[in-house]
């Protein structure tokens, strides 16, 4: 299995604990280190020999659950020896994320993801950040082209690592508040047309049969593509024509409940149907989940359901390409052109909490494709014949 060590990278200020186990290499920073010289005897090195000496121990012990994501050495390397005056952002934030209850598993990804991506910030302590140090990690965000949003969600983070440093009368002021964030672009909806929807079904049921249903879930039901496939063969109800949408699976991980942090019972439409029955034949003996993967095992993430099945198809088809996601759009589209109820669309098939959100991104799309005939307004004409009495 191989004993844990430990490596500095000088330039970096970082020491880093290497180990084996189970033949996979390991490799988790523990500490930034000030002195970043040979053979210094700080209380960074001190405190990673002893968790050196801990993996080890826990290596021979054969104790794997501790080493799946590397979240042994971020909980305990991160948090020792903190204090008021020399606590960094990366041991508080460590610290923060450890202590966190109540918190969704995939919230606690994205968080972990924000404070890996701290920069610099990490290294200086949390009472000397300023407004400014985080409006020039904004920037060299920016310049990295993430998306606003991403960039957002960083801030957002940040900002409640700080307030809970604040809590914690480790500082005062929260750095990250009034930092100009970037603009966030919301792009109109950009739907298939019902033809070019017809076609991709068509495309995909001809060369991969076992697939095509997936689609058919996103174009007629409107469902998030990690809700896709999360279903399992106990949510679809043929008899009440309706299917549970109680999971989700996110950044490879299977979480028992949606992007709302809820349930919803959805209505299988007519033209879903006939594709739900005959993807039976596929994984219903198999699998408890109704989408596989070549090795028989459920689809942890969309990406493949794109690069080898949904890419290829628009390709070939020649209809211009937007990502999956907008299947989901596709489907609110169609269904407010054809007048279906607004909170039918959005509460019940969609899973928003209200009709707001529907109307904020789909409202000016609806109102350009919807405008009524003139003739529609003839209920008028019997009781106005002001101009008729001038003629």
């Amino acid at each position: 299995m191989g004993m844990a060590h430990i490596i500095s990278r000088y330039k970096k200020h970082r020491l880093y604990i290497y180990f084996r186990f189970d033949d996979k290499a390991f490799k988790e920073s523990a500490y930034c280190h000030k002195e970043a010289q040979k053979g210094c005897v700080c209380k960074q090195h001190c405190v990673t020999g002893d968790l050196t000496l801990e993996v080890s121990r826990k290596v021979d012990n054969s104790n794997a659950d501790v080493f799946k994501t590397g979240e042994y050495i971020e909980r305990h390397a991160e948090t020792a020896y903190l204090s008021d005056k020399d606590v960094t952002v990366i041991q508080y934030a460590w610290q923060w994320l450890a202590t966190l209850t109540g918190v969704r598993s995939t919230t606690v990804i994205k968080y972990r993801q924000t404070i890996k991506k701290l920069s610099y910030i990490t290294q200086m302590r949390l009472c000397d950040v300023r407004a400014y140090h985080i409006r020039e990690w904004v920037k060299d965000m920016e310049s990295s082209k993430l998306a606003p949003k991403t960039i957002k969600e960083h801030i957002c983070t940040l900002s409640t690592i700080f307030k809970s440093a604040i809590r914690d009368n480790l500082i005062t002021d929260n750095p990250c508040a009034g930092v100009k964030l970037p603009k966030l672009n919301s792009p109109d909806p950009d739907p298939f047309s019902v033809d070019e929807v017809s076609k991709i079904l068509n495309w995909i049921g001809k060369k991969y049969p076992e697939k095509v249903t997936f689609y058919a879930i996103g174009f007629y039901a409107g469902m998030r593509t990690g809700e896709i496939i999360g279903l399992k063969w106990s949510s679809i109800d043929f008899n009440s024509e309706t299917i549970k949408v109680c999971r989700q699976h996110t950044s490879n991980e299977a979480v028992e409940m949606t992007k709302t942090g809820s349930h919803r019972i959805i209505d299988i439409i007519p033209q879903l149907m006939p594709y739900l029955k005959d993807h039976r034949q596929y994984t219903f003996v198999k699998s408890e989940y109704l989408f596989l993967t070549q090795y028989d095992t459920p689809y942890m993430t969309g990406d493949d359901l794109s690069r080898y099945y949904w890419d290829p198809c628009l390709k070939a088809l020649g209809i211009r390409y937007r990502n999956i996601y907008h299947m989901r759009h596709t489907f609110a589209c169609m269904m407010l052109n054809n007048n279906k109820p607004i909170n039918w669309i959005a509460m019940r098939m969609l899973g928003h909490k209200n009709s707001s959100l529907l109307l904020k991104i789909y409202g000016a799309y609806w109102s350009q494709n919807n405008m009524p005939d003139k003739s529609s307004f003839d209920f008028l004409n019997p009781q106005n014949d002001y101009f008729d009495s001038l003629n």
